[in-house]
């Protein structure tokens, strides 16, 4: 797995957690799936957790995830790696392009 690799690498040895998402591995299935209802999931563990400050890496769902969390929270967020990673839409509820996370509407100068 991952975190064993992360915790013993070059940079020497490191504290890792590598939560599972809600509904996913062996955690539990309360529903509220929503992309901000894990980002926040997260947001709170690293705060019970005590970590004020984290190399963030994220893996297809949770590289999502990681990008929201990392966007709403940048100072919590040091680095961040991001691996096969889907746009973060569509949101739960959906949101037309100019409400979405991360997006700016664009003009044409006309």
């Amino acid at each position: 797995m991952i975190a064993p690799a992360l915790a013993a690498g070059p940079a020497g040895p490191r504290r890792v957690c590598a939560p599972d998402l809600r509904g996913h591995g062996r955690s539990d299935r309360p529903g509220g799936y929503a992309y901000e209802t894990l980002r926040d999931d997260i947001h709170v563990l690293l705060g019970v957790l005590g970590i004020d400050r984290a190399d963030v890496v994220g893996h297809s769902l949770g590289g999502a995830v990681a990008y929201l969390l990392a966007q709403r929270s940048p100072g919590l967020v040091r680095r961040l790696v991001l691996e096969d990673v889907p746009a973060p839409f569509p949101l739960d509820p959906p949101r037309p392009p100019a409400e979405r996370p991360g997006v700016r509407p664009r003009t044409t100068g006309r």
